[in-house]
């Protein structure tokens, strides 16, 4: 089959590598493959066409799944042919390098950059927020009592889970962003005043506009009687009277009538604005105040995929060390070791066989993890997991 027949119908798909960085890649092809390039040659069959790998339309057989040893042949030791600053990988099992997600730093004029770093330097990201995973995840301290006090969690009167915040995209395999609103709103209400039913709330992500709402509030004659009671932001555990639900913003020197101590107040530690994002003072007696923008991650892992939806049985933090996490900036993904207690390389004797191809797309990964993938692989998976969680709540198959 030559490669016209192929392009005919695969009218959008690339091409994989550059040809002659592929081909240095390969190696060298020895006696036998060189005799048969050479002869392959003399008939018009030139290396490199689609059918040496692609074999699925040759004869009447299902698409096979890719054989780990069509992307090992070159990547086992690939650094000693090319330049490259890919490691060497030959199986996911007991020979693949430690991850390397894609990190966001700032440079030293504060502008974003971004690197990939390995998890065994246990990087940190610098991502704009202030958020000790440990501290909302607590099953007995304040901030427990507050979720089980408003019904935050799924089941009212139980602590904050992974789940109150983070949310299922639509397309199953990652996590829409998450948003303060309905995340966080429950008890980092913004809220400063109410004119009969309707309470008036500060603009999150929106500096600018929280200092005039402020500025228009005092030149309104605020504050009026009853405006800013219970102004203090409620600590976890302070539960004294049913007014406290609406929970005031931290402004404390909003009451003496002056505007620019409220924005102090507001900007400034204890404040709320400063207990969740970086804040630093411009200088503009206009606009004294700004906060860093948040920058949350939403893939890491830019040359693989996974899928959140074939690891559903498992709880988010038998992968995640979240538990122990007491900064937003931590990196709390997987290392290679945790992955490996399921996943051994595909001739494994393991729970979960697994070939390259069921993590990385061929070269090209701009569209992962969005592409199709093989769902004998997935189902596999699934049911592995979900066995697993059986046997370890003491149930059967």
């Amino acid at each position: 089959m030559r490669d016209a027949a192929c392009v005919a119908c695969h009218t959008k798909v690339h091409d994989h590598a550059d040809p002659k960085k592929l081909a240095e890649a390969k190696g060298p092809l020895g006696i036998v493959g060189g005799t048969k390039q050479l002869i392959g040659g003399v008939f018009g069959i030139q290396p490199g066409r689609c059918v040496e790998c692609h074999t699925e339309h040759q004869g009447a057989t299902a698409m096979p799944v890719t054989d780990e040893r069509f992307c090992t042949n070159c990547h086992a030791d690939m650094s000693k042919r090319i330049n490259t600053a890919l490691k060497n990988s030959a199986d996911f099992g007991d020979n693949h390098p430690q991850f390397e997600p894609t990190i966001r730093f700032a440079d030293a004029g504060g502008a974003a950059m971004f690197r990939r770093v390995s998890l065994d330097a246990n990087p940190k990201e610098d991502n704009g927020l202030k958020f000790p995973h440990d501290l909302h995840l607590s099953t007995t301290n304040g901030v427990a009592q507050m979720a089980k006090t408003l019904g935050k969690g799924e089941d009212y009167g139980a602590p904050l889970d992974c789940a109150n915040c983070h949310m299922r995209d639509a397309s199953g395999t990652t996590f829409a962003p998450v948003r303060m609103e309905p995340a966080c709103g429950a008890c980092h209400s913004l809220a400063f005043d109410q004119v009969g039913g309707t309470i008036r709330t500060l603009r999150h992500g929106d500096p600018a506009q929280v200092i005039a709402d402020i500025r228009a509030f005092y030149r309104a004659g605020a504050p009026r009687a009853g405006a800013f009671q219970g102004m203090e932001r409620r600590r976890p555990g302070d539960f004294t009277s049913s007014g406290q639900r609406i929970n005031f913003a931290q402004t404390s020197a909003m009451h003496i009538g002056n505007a620019d101590q409220a924005i102090r107040a507001v900007f400034s530690k204890g404040g709320a604005c400063f207990d969740c994002h970086t804040v630093r003072a411009t200088g503009n007696p206009t606009t004294p105040f700004a906060v860093k923008p948040v920058s949350l991650a939403r893939r890491y892992m830019m040359k693989g995929w996974f899928d959140h939806a074939a690891h559903d049985t498992e709880s988010c933090t038998s992968c995640h060390a979240v538990k122990s996490s007491h900064f937003s900036a931590d990196v709390s993904l997987p290392k290679l070791g945790k992955c490996q207690e399921c996943h051994g390389g595909q001739d494994a004797h393991k729970e979960v066989p697994s070939a390259c191809a069921m993590c990385h797309d061929y070269h090209r990964t701009d569209f992962a993890p969005f592409m199709v993938r093989d769902d004998r692989a997935r189902g596999k998976a699934v049911e592995h997991i979900r066995q697993r969680a059986l046997k370890e709540a003491g149930g059967g198959a």
